[in-house]
């Protein structure tokens, strides 16, 4: 037996029985299983809701193969457990007594569905890093679908707390996700730490050469500035996606009364097609591919709308971002391609973002039992 099983038991209340008791003969009744807490310290779930003999209880549950870890794991000396309202075991072979308080205990033994675990542990050791690879296409495409929109959902939120520090002025917003954008997975955070030195109103009325070489001035480029040159990363990118080439490329389109009309745009098309006309090449040192156009639009143009909805708390917008994306045509990468063998390719930018995202949060993190397609699956074998 295993807390992870135990955990995901607990939080789908899959337990087999037609009541549950304390081992002092208490009677159990779980109204809200609570919150489960994969990443901080501290007991296993929180604001749980439970009734027990009678009384009506909310706070945190922890989890345990056996009821002596309480004490194996040091829970006794650590405050953060004081409030635990039940402790649920696979089997319960020591009183737990917390704060001079005995814990209620729940004894999970007696109400293991074996068929399920073995399930449950045969899903786990699949050696593919898709975990479901092997069941993926007889299952429902609502749950795929679903964990596709949660995952990317996810991905965006973080985004959105990592950008927010460097975003004073909503009205600055497009320019520090267009930033984001150009200096793209490597040098993201250098651009926009340039950005950060230089107020964006300034930077708004100067002319692009001139806004270029500030910009490159400030980045420590040039003069090789040993405070600055070593957050850059050159090595593992190609010429064309070099930093300096970006900023240079990022200091001519970042044109701001156009910008601000995409955001204005009622029609997902119309930001495509305006976007297109603002990207077009003045030189052939300002030509971007297809690929980095699609690029902006899915990386920056997309998630300006999400983070618009968020703060307007605009669920149309957030539509209208999922809709944008729709209109894209999909990445090609290994995480797609890896979908692809199993699955049919993405069919459009929603998609591979969907199965990008889902594959980061979810199956690399080997996190199978948050996603409904691992439940789902789970559930049907066994």
């Amino acid at each position: 037996m295993t807390e992870e099983y135990l955990h995901f038991i607990w939080s789908l209340k899959r337990i087999v029985a037609t009541e549950l008791k304390t081992q002092d003969n208490e009677l159990i009744q779980i109204s809200s299983a609570g919150l489960h807490n994969a990443i901080m310290a501290g007991p296993d779930f929180s604001h749980a809701k439970l009734n027990i003999d009678g009384l009506e209880w909310h706070g945190p549950v922890e989890i345990h193969v056996k009821s002596s870890d309480w004490y194996a794991h040091k829970h006794d000396i650590d405050e953060a457990y004081n409030n635990v309202i039940l402790h649920v075991v696979y089997e319960h072979d020591k009183e737990v007594v917390q704060n001079g308080r005995k814990l209620p205990t729940l004894e999970l033994k007696p109400f293991i569905d074996w068929d399920h675990f073995e399930q449950f542990e045969r899903f786990k050791k699949s050696k593919h890093d898709i975990h479901c690879a092997a069941s993926i296409k007889e299952t429902n495409a609502l749950f795929i679908d679903n964990m596709m929109e949660k995952a990317l959902l996810q991905k965006w939120d973080q985004k959105m707390q990592v950008l927010q520090e460097y975003i004073n002025d909503r009205n600055d917003a497009m320019i520090t996700f267009l930033g984001a954008a150009f200096g793209g997975h490597l040098n993201m955070h250098p651009f926009l730490q340039t950005l950060a030195t230089v107020p964006a109103d300034r930077l708004r009325k100067m002319a692009p050469m001139k806004r270029y070489n500030l910009l490159l001035t400030q980045s420590g480029i040039i003069f090789n500035d040993s405070r600055t040159i070593d957050r850059w990363h050159f090595k593992g990118n190609r010429p064309g996606n070099f930093p300096s080439k970006r900023l240079y490329q990022f200091a001519f389109f970042m044109h701001d009364d156009q910008l601000k009309l995409l955001a204005e745009l009622a029609d997902p098309k119309d930001v495509i097609e305006r976007f297109d006309e603002i990207m077009k090449p003045k030189t052939e040192q300002l030509r971007l591919t297809d690929n980095f156009k699609h690029h902006i639009l899915i990386n920056a143009v997309v998630p300006f709308f999400y983070y618009s909805a968020q703060q307007e708390q605009n669920e149309q917008l957030q539509e209208f971002a999922m809709e944008l994306l729709r209109l894209l045509p999909p990445e090609k990468n290994n995480i797609t391609r890896k979908w692809t063998a199993i699955e049919s390719p993405p069919k459009n930018a929603w998609e591979s973002q969907g199965l990008l995202a889902l594959y980061r949060y979810y199956c690399k993190a080997k996190k199978c039992l948050s996603c409904e397609v691992g439940n789902a699956i789970i559930e049907r074998s066994a």
